[in-house]
């Protein structure tokens, strides 16, 4: 779990990075209008944002959202992931 909390956190710091310069240099990443046709007045510069972020509380929880493969579940049982199955993990090649 370290090494995977290490690997966020450098990750982020380097997005970060990415993004300040980008933000430092828009001039030499130029993006095509066509790839935002619907800029209007809401997002201009000098104006807050719509985007309200992540925030909790900034998107219902709907937990009927989410879908997946059918095997999904017994693909992760057998992974044996859950720390209660941990013992079965000597039994893998």
């Amino acid at each position: 779990m370290h090494s995977v909390s290490a690997l966020v956190e450098a990750l982020g710091e380097q997005l970060a990075e990415a993004w300040n310069w980008r933000k430092e240099h828009s001039e030499l990443l130029a993006q095509p209008q066509k790839q935002w046709p619907q800029i209007d007045h809401a997002a201009a510069q000098d104006r807050r944002q719509p985007f309200t972020g992540y925030a909790p509380g900034s998107h219902a929880y709907n937990p009927g959202m989410f879908g997946g493969h059918p095997d999904t579940v017994r693909r992760l049982q057998s992974a044996a992931l859950m720390d209660n199955q941990r013992h079965e993990w000597q039994q893998f090649d």
